[in-house]
């Protein structure tokens, strides 16, 4: 059982850090002419929806299979660098949930209203691209074991 949970562990990282880093770069080019048109604002509310469908979900199953795979382990003898990964980790992955959960519901509301929208689209790349570094800051505490 711990060999799929590492599977969807690992799997759920490669959804969220890929679409995340992939959707801010996109957003980012989007947002570089003054007004976002009917076109991009069309785009950013499907790449809004898949946050919501499919790259939220994969957070949350990365959360739960760690928290599965942690629990077989004895908890006194864990080495600094698997405490981080647990403790950074969860509070990197609940953030992110909250967070862009909350900021995406008031995308959809300030895009219809607000006829530039370039600065909605920056603050949502940017809460993306943190979200992203701190699971590849995780990810290299954890492989390369530098606690």
């Amino acid at each position: 059982m711990y060999e799929l949970y590492y599977f969807l562990h690992l799997t759920g990282i490669a959804v969220w850090i890929g679409s995340f880093l992939a959707f801010a770069a996109l957003i980012r080019h989007m947002a570089k002419s003054e007004t976002i048109g009917d076109t991009h604002s069309a785009l950013l509310l499907r790449m809004k929806r898949f946050v919501n469908a499919g790259v939220m979900p994969a957070a949350v199953l990365v959360l739960i299979t760690g928290v599965l795979m942690i629990l077989r382990f004895d908890h006194s003898a864990l080495p600094l660098y698997m405490r981080l990964m647990e403790q950074i980790g969860g509070v990197a992955l609940i953030l992110t949930v909250l967070v862009i959960s909350l900021y995406s519901r008031k995308i959809t509301g300030n895009l219809v209203a607000d006829t530039k929208g370039t600065r909605i689209a920056r603050v949502y790349a940017m809460m993306l691209t943190i979200s992203a570094m701190l699971g590849i800051l995780v990810l290299l505490i954890t492989a390369l074991r530098l606690a």
